[in-house]
């Protein structure tokens, strides 16, 4: 037997193979880039998940922050405002305080006990409609009225009604020399305040009794109203400020009557002039 001719047919007969280390390592390349390309994808992915979820969020977050700036903002402002309404109640108190200190405080009043009101003659003489009548004519004297004089008569309507208010007057309240009427102060103002009776009085006159008569009473002066409102006036706003001395000396001044007839009275009173 020929065994080189069989071992050609047996050589012949088996099959060769080959393997292709290029495609392999291209393919694992492509894999791996694929894998990596996949890779990439899916972190650009996320990052871009991250950027809008950062920038929601970021968004969210300035909304709070300028809502609670805003907040503050309004919270300053009004407290601003009420800081600078502090300062202007603060400054409106420091001012009364220093205007209250600078300014004195009203004195109380001091009654002086045993003071008097001068009732004096006036300057002027009464006047009825057109007819101007000379003291030494019709009217008494002031001397004469001084020594005559009983008594005032006058009304308060507020306290008594049309009931008139009386005062009389003692020998030792008829000032001959000084030809002056007395009258106790107290009367006007005392312990307690004001006595309305004369000081707030109208239609006040000097009267006496006529000679060789027990009865019959006569109209022999009077004091105008204008000047008893006047008197009145100054008189209080002395008293309010506690100025003894100023109401004193009111007291002496400004009561002055002039001298008149009961007709002459009745005349005035009518024309609505006394």
């Amino acid at each position: 037997m020929d065994l080189t001719k069989i071992d050609e047919d047996k050589t012949s007969k088996e099959p060769t193979m080959y393997i292709d280390v290029n495609s392999l390592v291209e393919r694992a390349f492509l894999e791996i880039i694929k894998e990596l390309s996949d890779k990439v994808n899916s972190i650009e992915k996320e990052i871009r998940i991250s950027t809008v979820l950062t920038r929601f969020f970021l968004q969210l977050k300035l909304k709070k922050v300028q809502n609670k700036l805003s907040i503050q903002k309004q919270f300053y402002a009004e407290f601003k405002k009420q800081n600078i309404m502090k300062k202007l109640i603060l400054i409106a108190l420091v001012a009364t305080f220093l205007f209250s200190c600078g300014k004195d405080e009203p004195k109380a009043f001091e009654v002086i006990p045993n003071a008097q009101i001068s009732i004096r003659p006036s300057t002027t003489v009464a006047k009825v409609g057109a007819m101007h009548v000379k003291a030494s004519e019709t009217h008494l004297s002031n001397l004469e009225i001084v020594k005559q004089a009983g008594g005032l008569s006058a009304y308060n309507i507020p306290v008594y009604g049309n009931q008139p208010v009386t005062w009389g007057f003692a020998e030792s309240q008829r000032d001959t020399i000084g030809l002056s009427l007395k009258m106790w102060a107290s009367g006007i103002i005392n312990e307690n305040g004001y006595v309305p009776d004369f000081i707030e009085a109208v239609d006040l006159v000097v009267l006496r009794t006529k000679p060789n008569t027990t009865n019959q009473i006569d109209t022999i002066a009077y004091i105008p109203n204008a000047k008893l409102r006047e008197a009145e006036a100054l008189i209080k706003a002395a008293y309010k400020d506690g100025d003894n001395e100023t109401v004193y000396r009111l007291f002496d001044e400004k009561f002055r009557f002039t001298a008149i007839t009961g007709a002459e009275w009745r005349a005035l009173k009518a024309d609505n002039k006394q």
